[in-house]
């Protein structure tokens, strides 16, 4: 993610601003603008990406500011602005999502999902009606951490000596709040394979009363100008370390349009699983082969 040491100071908004158009600017003015991948060839537009980074940046404003307003007054409303920001995003970037399989609406109930981008914050909110998990960190990025504050994302410490604290955290905002968004493999990946889940936080969903539900849930970046995507072409989209994801943010909003795919998966209960690193390995179980599936792939490809 982007250093939020560089975007500090005691003005921090008016730091932020500045920092994104001259990046805006120096990007501009250095990108390759035609990329040939394979039998596809992806050109980024400087006008698109000009415009569509002006059009992000007054939804922002406009939504942020309306979103202060509700928490400060505890209107309601928040979780219908957090679905419009979502789906705005996603104009922005020319995206759209296609759903297979019934999404889940009721509470309480955790999603788990696959990671492949921090598009997928876009995509899977514009849809699923949940707040994310996210490392405590991340509260104080610029402008990130902002907005995810903005739309209650539960921020938790990833410390193992503080595990059981975290499960109870977990359990307590599902069971009081709302449902939440989790995305076990920890990491994002090229999106055409599904890393091993980390397990421990599926032990928040066994409650006494055994009423949190569980949805597994596929995240697949699958076509391009109507042609199904090869893996050069998904790196616009994918995002993974040691990529920069500024440029990698101004290319993507160049672009033309995309198709994501969402594949609900048949819920579950922890109950029905001896443990929770059984319920974790069915939730990535199915959700690697609803990645196979969209992508229409016989094995992941992983290098």
């Amino acid at each position: 993610m982007m250093d939020p040491g560089l975007l500090k100071s005691e003005n921090g908004s008016t730091l932020e601003i500045f920092c994104l158009k001259r990046s805006l600017l120096l990007w501009l003015a250095s990108v390759d603008l035609c990329y040939g991948l394979m039998n596809q060839k992806i050109s980024v537009s400087r006008i698109k990406t000009a415009v569509s980074f002006s059009r992000l940046f007054i939804i922002t404003i406009v939504i942020a500011s309306i979103f202060g307003i509700c928490r400060i007054f505890n209107l309601p409303g928040r979780p219908a602005m957090a679905k419009l920001f979502h789906k705005s995003v996603l104009k922005c970037f020319n995206l759209e999502v296609l759903t297979e399989g019934q999404l889940i609406t009721g509470r309480p109930t955790l999603y788990i999902s696959n990671h492949i981008s921090y598009i997928d914050i876009f995509v899977l909110g514009s849809v699923v009606p949940g707040t994310y998990i996210a490392k405590s960190e991340v509260a104080s990025w610029p402008l990130f951490g902002t907005l995810a504050k903005l739309q209650n994302t539960l921020f938790i410490e990833r410390r193992s000596a503080k595990v059981g604290n975290q499960i109870a955290q977990i359990q307590r905002y599902l069971l009081n709040v709302g449902n939440l968004i989790l995305f076990p493999e920890g990491t994002s990946s090229y999106g055409t394979y599904v890393a091993p889940f980390h397990s421990s936080f599926f032990q928040s969903a066994s409650s006494e009363a055994d009423d949190i539900v569980i949805q597994a849930i596929t995240v697949a970046y699958t076509h391009y100008k109507g042609q199904r995507m090869d893996r050069q072409a998904r790196d616009f989209y994918s995002w993974y370390k040691p990529r920069k994801i500024l440029p990698h943010f101004l290319n993507a909003l160049g672009l033309g349009k995309a198709q994501v795919k969402l594949t609900f998966h048949e819920p579950i209960k922890f109950s029905q699983f001896e443990s929770r690193k059984e319920c974790s390995k069915h939730c990535e179980s199915v959700i690697r082969q609803g990645l196979l599936n969209a992508l229409d792939m016989k094995e992941e490809l992983i290098e």
